[in-house]
């Protein structure tokens, strides 16, 4: 048997070779599973079906697909290895469109599926897999059709792109999952007839878009339960006989939802022990003592709709009836309208003995003769439950980050869900239809400044402000200082996009103000021209060449001041002129020597005179005489001379040359000079005689040059013009050397380039003439290489959204509102980067649309209340309470009824539609509830009224009016309390109104917020009763606040006029001081902060070198002789000259000028007594000037001048000669002077440029001045005492004024009910700092307001009274409690009398502090806040189950880091006693929850205490379940190397090292490490041993998946026969083996199989010695 066993085996092993020899396909759809054992090990396989081949091209066609059989590894096998009755079809017919069925093909869809989870994690190649349960619903999607593009997904969802994942994130409470349903190609018509049929989903997508299969959706996170720790043992177990077992309970912290774990055992018993054989028996005594028999009442039943409904009144109800101005409803509710049903409750009544057996009621009765028999039927409406539609997918409404300063700016997310159907009778209220969250997580909301920044513009050009925004307060700079500003736009950090600049609140903002610069052009100044030189002609080298007859003469000038970059460049510093018989050389002459007389001569006579005469180059280079004498005669070198003889006429020296006439020469008028001299003393007989009048006055031609010069004229460089030809560049540098590297700002290079620019030859500088006049002078370049920049296209931001359109309506026409027209919408974009070096010029920045036109009515959501209906009772209920019902619908336009939660939003919450009824049981009338009492209206005294009417016929009936039996008005008398209004504190500044827009401005620009005009200022003001306690203000008549109007008045800049002209010089010449200045216009100069004056005067430094002006005094007249002289001709007499003040700047012609600008004290004389001397008489010459005195002068010091004699006397003169010498004392300030260096006071700061600031300079002199305090030149001081500098850097400030932000909201969190004092504040911050002279900033930048004095309101819940059965004995009933709205502190201790006194409920909805917006419904509130009046109460009767009291209820359970505002609370109960055989049964619910939204949010997490592992709450609290989440401790600590705590909670070793534990711990679940083995030091024997045996198992021959081989399969045969060939042999040659043999093999590969899998078994290297 053995044997045949191998055999068998043997066979297998083949056929497992044929199975595995053919390759699967890897486009194979899943397989198709076989359900038989036998097969199990083989499915069929399907490909995607083919595409549809209709004969005829279209119509009914045929698809086919392949379908073959593999092994569970996709490997293909032979067919019949498959389960042929599974086979899946290979063909189906299908029906392709033709051109003609195209508007008859149409997608149809069902309706979505359940959300079923399904996580990115199980993403495939980016698509998502849909789990099991999916296909299970949806049977006929599988292979592909499953697998959905994840892009799709999000497209369904709304493309709300990765927001949408975050927003299904599991650390966002919930998980992502899918919602699937059926979408088919559907033909609705062929062939002229209707129809419905499924084609292929082909035909319709060239109809419409396939509509998307499947969506994402949100499936909220299990909560499991969590439950507190154990509480003590009760310790009720008796010393003697009695109780037998002892409790102990724990309570729900949290109840499960979601599918969570469910709640465990919360009670737990066990047996006393020290109860052994006690026996519980009841005495006579006691059997005696208790009643035999107990009337039990039974639970409410749940409120049934009855077989019918009886008016109270028995008419018939009047709802369908339409009356005048009502609206009606039929019995047939249309949707979404609401009407309550009335039904009735019914209980069970029973009597009970001590058994808790059921018995004959009349037992019970028997016990309670006066006892009033509990009501088993009661009215009742119909419970429903308000049920909510799911929530839509979270919307960000606000986005979030995190700013600079840590300060976290939360991101708010928003859904809402619709209500399905509303709370009926006692159902459940609907939740809140409108949630919010704000992430507050700095890891998910990232920095602000990485999501969005402030775009600042680019700076504008240097401005002037002005305080005001009028059209003329911003004024540009030519040049000087001002400031620049700029704009900033709130963008996207990754698109640019602009958003609203909310989105940069929390960002500091970049500076919009700054100030600036332009650069002043320094223009080019040049000195003043030379004077013209000689005629020269251009061929001077050359001194043997002929001359022309034509050359030139040129004159230049010195450039004083280079021009800057964009100043005037310098004009021409070189001009020429033609001119006529040009030198190169010619006879230079020296002075005249004195006259030597001839030989033989002593005293007077004859004589001669010498002088020297040189030949020269116009270089002034001595040349050889006879070079010079080529062109002219070389001039005389000595000529005759006389000196005058006693008798010869004698006359005055040539005066000095006059100025010339005019600058230059022309055809037209010649520049002429003079000179004189006179008749010193006439001839005498024999004597010389004196020369003709005429020959004493010389006259000549002077400045014989023309009046123009030629000169070249340069024009500005043109473009810079890129060059790509080496040559063309080489060959301009050659011709000008000149590199313009200037470039702009922001400009790169992109290459060299060429500059060109004309240079013409002009006349005067004003005149163009023939570039030939200009031939002697050298042309500028006209070309230059240069830096080419790069051209740059203008770059703008992407377009901002549109804005909004309005609600463009139709209103309803009976509002008699009239249609809006269009408006428009706008988009803009910014500027990135402006075009630069002929780029692309920038595009529209603003686009405008007329918004679409709509023509729809106005949406208004109202509600629609119909009439009440009459009282109601169900027809089992003849009398009592009933109801009267209504019915609510919401109206869209007061047409459409639409989803309720529409009108929850707009409307407020739905209006009740149920209200109590009565109706006599003795008398036919039916009355409706009391009202409300009324508020009293007046402080002291008054009533407060209730009331109700008689319904139906029940007000015609006289016995229903009577008051008395019937009242239908109730009265009590108001509290009688005296209130008083006070204020409190002070009063608050003056705040601005928000509508008031002042026309503030700043920089030049309007604010964005108010600065000035009408406000407000407040007070608070408290209403006190006559105890001191706070009451509601409006029993003083007011709101808590005091208010009175205030004015804030708007700053005033200072107003200056304009600058006067300057004024004179305050000296006539040298350093000097010019004034100029402006008035103040405005009386009150600066009012209220605006920007104050400036200097009403400024200075400048004027300096007229005295250098400059000259006196010229002209030759003197002859000498006018008196009386007898002039018979005599010779004697005494006057002369006169002119002498005037002249101002001679160098190289100009002087020009004459007030005498007082010259040196008085230099001026010569216009007038002089003369003497004519007589023949014979002594001549002799003027006065020299006196000599110098000594430096300094000193007293007692002495000058002097000299004389020479001209003609000697006669041997009998009369008159011998005067003296010659002349001695004067030298005088300070008379006849000497001392000199100092001295410096002016510092200039005004003056503004370079235009601008009225920035910076500038300021100068002095410093200038050598004349002990008499006239300036003169430098040289008469030393220079080493010379003080610098002259002038200095300055800076006039350009005014900016402080610009704040806008204010922020009122933060109200500091205001509290029950005091005074508390204030609400808003801030503001500084966004540019103000300059010196610019507007100051405003002193209050916090502002406080007092809150309104309130008090405060609270729920007075009294304690609940006792369990009210009816009458019963046990069973179920009502307890009831008081809850009233109160004040707080209504009841002083010094005033006992005044009672608490309940005021209206609304005020304590209205005054609850941590109530959110959200949460409006009353009937959730109600259950939220704890406001139940009545409750359920249970007393068990014998054999009942017995449960304990309810515990508190616990903490509001709700993900705070998620934002959550709802959560729930829980309290549960445990079960004492369970019930005996025929006692009532426990309640199945042993916990219950209510809705909450405050208190603090608790989290839970493992702790280690008294080396115990426990799960505690962030309170403190010892909990089961809720750390599952969380990371397990190790106990002990990981204490052995290389070893961490896993999140189990178990110490392992790391990667690479293998675990050695204890023996003894081995079989326990957390087995004790002990060491960390490192690998590599394992044996080589095991590491030979596993590589052998994977080289044997890499030696198995695998095919290729797409192999198909015949080969393959003959080997297979081949391989299979020889097998089997061996199993025979071994079969029959080895029938009876020895007993040891068969042995061994089995060990050996027992052993070889435990060695190998424990290598795989380790796959983490693990080591087990």
């Amino acid at each position: 048997m053995r044997y045949l066993r191998d055999l068998v085996l043997s066979l297998v092993f083949c056929v497992f070779l044929v199975g595995g020899g053919v390759s699967s396909r890897q486009d194979a759809a899943p397989p198709v599973k076989h359900p038989h054992p036998s097969t199990k090990s083989f499915t069929w396989r399907i490909e995607n079906w083919g595409s549809c081949n209709a004969p005829g091209g279209c119509g009914e066609g045929t698809r086919v697909r392949h379908i073959w059989c593999s092994d569970l590894e996709g490997r293909s096998t032979l067919d019949y290895l498959c389960d042929p009755s599974e086979k899946p079809e290979t063909a189906k017919p299908c029906f392709t469109a033709c051109r003609h069925h195209r508007d008859k093909l149409q997608w149809q869809v069902g309706p979505w599926g359940p959300c079923l989870p399904v996580y990115p994690s199980s993403t495939i190649n980016g698509q998502i897999r849909a789990f099991s349960p999916l296909t299970e619903i949806y049977p006929g999607m599988s292979g592909s059709a499953a697998l959905t593009p994840i892009e799709e997904y999000l497209e369904a969802a709304g493309n709300h792109g990765s927001d949408f994942f975050f927003s299904l994130d599991e650390k966002d409470g919930e998980a992502l999952g899918v919602m699937q349903r059926e979408v088919a190609c559907v033909l609705v018509s062929h062939d002229l007839q209707k129809t419905h049929r499924t084609v292929d989903d082909d035909n319709c997508f060239t109809v419409a878009r396939k509509p998307d299969p499947v969506r994402l959706c949100g499936i909220q996170t299990p909560q499991d339960c969590i439950v507190s720790d154990w509480s003590d043992w009760d310790g009720r177990c008796p010393d003697g006989c009695g109780i037998m077992n002892e409790t102990r309970t724990r309570t729900v912290l949290v109840a499960p939802s979601n599918a969570g774990k469910p709640c465990p055992e919360l009670m737990e018993t066990r047996l006393c022990a020290s109860v052994s054989k006690c026996q519980i028996k009841l005495t006579a005594e006691i059997k005696s003592s208790i009643n035999e028999y107990k009337l039990k009442v039974g639970e409410w039943r749940q409120c049934e709709a009855p077989a019918g409904v009886v008016s109270a009144d028995v008419l018939t109800r009047a709802f369908g009836q339409r009356k005048q101005g009502r609206i009606d409803f039929s019995r047939k509710l249309e949707n979404f309208t609401f009407e309550p049903q009335v039904g009735y409750q019914s209980r069970e009544v029973t009597c009970r003995d001590l058994h808790g057996d059921i018995v004959d009621i009349k037992l019970c009765l028997g016990y309670h003769e006066n006892q009033i028999f509990p009501q088993k039927v009661r009215p009742c409406v119909v419970s429903q439950d308000c049920a909510v539609g799911p929530w839509s997918v979270w919307s960000k409404i606000q986005d979030g980050c995190v700013s600079s300063n840590n300060e976290i700016h939360a991101e708010v997310h928003k859904r809402k869900r619709s209500v399905v159907s509303i709370q009926q009778g006692d159902g459940q209220p609907c939740p809140h239809l409108i949630e919010q969250r704000k992430v507050v997580d700095p890891e998910i909301l990232g920095k602000c400044i990485d999501k969005y920044h402030w775009l600042p513009s680019r700076w504008s050009p240097c401005v002037v402000t002005r305080g005001d925004s009028s059209s003329t307060s911003i004024t540009p700079v030519a040049c000087g200082g001002g400031v620049q500003l700029r704009t900033l736009t709130c963008v996207e950090s990754q698109s640019d996009r602009p958003v609203p600049k909310e989105m940069c609140n929390s960002l500091d903002p970049a500076p919009t103000v700054q100030r600036c610069e332009v650069a002043c052009p320094r223009d080019c100044e040049v000195g003043q021209w030379s004077t013209w030189s000689v005629c020269k002609s251009p061929h001077c080298s050359d001194i043997s060449a002929e001359l022309p007859s034509q050359g030139y003469r040129e004159r230049e000038r010195m450039v004083r001041v280079s021009a800057s970059n964009k100043g005037v460049e310098c004009p021409a510093v070189r001009e020429v002129q033609p001119c006529a018989h040009p030198a190169c050389f010619g006879w230079k002459l020296g002075r005249w020597g004195p006259c030597e007389l001839d030989p033989g001569l002593v005293k007077c006579g004859e004589g001669r005179k010498i002088r020297s005469v040189i030949c020269e180059s116009i270089d002034g280079v001595a040349l050889d005489d006879f070079i010079c004498a080529k062109q002219e005669l070389k001039p005389p070198v000595e000529e005759l001379c006389l000196q005058p003889c006693p008798f010869d006429c004698v006359l005055s020296p040539w005066s000095q040359w006059s100025t010339c006439s005019h600058p230059c020469s022309s055809n037209r008028q010649g520049a002429l000079r003079q000179r004189n001299r006179t008749v010193v003393a006439p001839s005498g007989p024999g004597g010389h005689p004196c020369p003709d009048p005429d020959e004493m006055l010389q006259i000549e031609a002077c400045n014989l040059h023309s009046c123009h010069g030629y000169s070249w004229f340069t024009m500005p460089w043109q473009k810079c013009e890129l060059q790509n030809s080496t040559s063309t560049l080489n060959t301009v540098l050659q011709q000008s050397p000149t590199f313009n590297n200037e470039l702009g700002e922001d400009e790169s290079i992109c290459g060299r380039g060429i500059q060109k620019r004309d240079v013409w030859c002009m006349e005067g500088n004003e005149k163009r003439v023939k570039d030939s006049k200009c031939q002697y002078l050298m042309k500028p370049a006209d070309m230059r290489i240069c830096n080419a920049p790069c051209p740059q296209n203008c770059d703008v931001s992407s377009w901002t959204a549109w804005s909004h359109c309005p609600d463009e309506c139709i209103a309803d026409i009976t509002a008699k509102h009239r249609i809006k027209l269009p408006a428009t919408q706008i988009r803009h974009r910014v500027v990135l980067k402006l075009p630069r070096a002929g780029g692309t010029p920038c595009p529209q920045l603003e686009e405008i649309k007329i918004c679409p036109q709509k023509r729809e009515m106005c949406k208004s959501h109202t509600w629609l209340i119909s009439d009440w209906s009459q009282c109601q009772l169900p027809s089992n209920v003849e009398c009592g309470q009933g109801y009267r019902t209504r019915a609510v619908a919401c109206l869209l336009n007061n047409k459409t009824r639409v989803d309720a939660s529409q009108c929850m939003q707009e409307s407020g919450p739905m209006p009740v539609m149920t209200q109590p009824c009565f109706m006599d049981c003795e008398e036919p009338c039916v009355l409706s509830d009391w009202s409300s009492w009324t508020t009293c209206e007046q402080a002291c005294g008054g009533t407060s009224v209730r009331r109700r009417s008689l319904l139906g016929l029940s007000a015609s009936r006289p016995v229903c009016r009577d008051t008395f039996k019937f009242p239908l008005i109730q009265t009590q008398p108001c509290p009688c309390s005296v209130y008083e209004s006070k204020p409190e504190g002070e009063w608050s500044i003056c705040i601005l109104d928000q509508n008031n827009f002042s026309e503030e401005s700043a920089n030049g620009r309007p604010l964005g917020t108010a600065l000035c005009g009408a406000g407000r200022r407040f007070r608070a003001r408290a209403c006190r009763d006559k105890a001191g306690n706070l009451v509601e203000p409006s029993h003083c008549g007011d709101t808590g606040l005091e208010e009175e109007p205030c004015f804030v008045p708007c700053s005033a800049d200072c107003v200056m006029g304009e600058w006067s002209t300057w004024g004179v010089c305050s000296v006539p010449c040298g350093p000097g001081i010019q004034k100029r200045q402006r008035e103040v216009k405005m009386l009150q100069p600066t009012l209220n902060n605006g920007r104050p004056c400036g200097p009403e005067a400024q200075t400048k430094l004027c300096n007229t070198p005295c250098s400059h002006f000259k006196w010229a005094a002209n030759g003197w007249d002859d000498c006018t002789l008196d009386g007898e002289d002039q018979l005599k001709g010779c004697g005494a007499g006057d002369q006169r000259r002119n002498v005037r003040c002249l101002y001679e700047p160098p190289h100009q012609t002087a020009i004459e000028v007030s005498s007082l600008k010259c040196d008085q004290e230099t001026r010569p004389i216009n007038y002089t007594a003369c003497h004519v001397t007589c023949p014979g008489e002594c001549v002799v010459s003027m006065w020299s000037d006196w000599s110098p005195c000594e430096a300094p002068c000193k007293q007692g010091s002495k000058q002097d001048r000299t004389r020479s004699i001209l003609r000697a006397p006669a041997i009998h003169a009369t008159y011998k000669c005067p003296p010659l010498i002349e001695v004067q004392e030298c005088i300070l300030n008379l006849t000497c002077f001392t000199y100092e260096w001295k410096s002016t006071e510092w200039s005004s700061c003056l503004p370079l440029g235009g601008s009225p600031c920035g910076e500038g300079i300021q100068h002095r002199s410093v200038a050598c001045v004349r002990s008499d305090g006239r300036a003169v030149e430098d040289n008469f001081c030393s220079v080493r005492q010379k003080s610098t500098p002259t002038e200095k850097y300055c800076y006039v400030d350009c005014p900016v004024d402080c610009e704040v932000s806008e204010w922020s909201a009122w933060n109200e969190t500091q205001c509290a009910c029950g005091g005074t004092g508390s204030k609400m504040r808003r801030s503001r911050f500084i966004l540019t700092n103000p300059s010196e002279t610019g507007r100051p900033c405003p002193k209050q930048l916090k502002q406080y307001k007092p809150c309104p004095v309130v008090p405060c309101f609270t729920w007075v819940r009294d304690e609940w009274s006792k369990c009210n059965l009816y009458g019963a004995d046990c069973g179920h009933g009502v307890v009831r409690r008081n809850v009233t709205c109160r004040r707080e502190y209504t009841i002083t201790q010094a005033d006992e009398k005044l009672l608490p006194m309940a005021i209206s409920e609304e005020l304590c909805y209205t005054g609850f502090k941590n109530l959110p917006q959200v949460f409006n419904d009353r009937s959730f509130l109600q259950v939220a806040l704890d406001l139940k009046k009545e409750d359920a109460c249970y007393v068990p009767c014998s054999g009942d189950c017995e449960v304990g009291e309810w515990s508190r209820w616990s903490h509001c359970h709700r993900s705070c880091k998620d934002g959550e505002l709802g959560g729930y609370q829980t309290r549960s109960r445990a079960v004492l006693k369970p019930p005996k055989q025929n006692g009532e049964q426990c309640p199945a619910a042993l916990w219950e929850t209510r809705p909450c939204f405050s208190g603090p949010c608790l989290t839970y997490d493992w702790v280690v205490k008294d080396k115990k592992i426990i799960c505690e709450r962030s309170d403190g609290e010892v909990v089961t379940g809720g750390c599952e989440s969380k990371r397990r401790p190790c106990v002990p600590a990981c204490s052995v190397p290389n070893s961490v705590c896993t999140p189990e909670g178990v110490c392992a070793c790391v990667t690479g090292f293998g675990g050695r534990y204890s023996e003894a711990n081995r079989r326990q679940s957390a087995r004790q490490l002990k060491a960390c083995v490192d690998m590599s030091h394992v044996q080589m024997s095991q590491a030979r041993r596993a590589l052998e045996e994977a080289e044997i198992q890499a030696r198995f021959y695998y095919p290729k998946e797409d192999d198909m081989s015949v080969w393959m399969f003959a080997m297979i045969g081949v391989g299979c026969v020889f097998v089997v060939f061996v199993a025979l042999s071994l079969y029959i040659m080895c029938r009876n083996p020895p007993a040891n043999e068969a042995e061994v093999p089995g060990v050996e590969r027992g052993t070889a199989a435990t060695q190998t899998v424990t290598v795989r078994e380790n796959p983490q290297n693990a080591y087990n010695p």
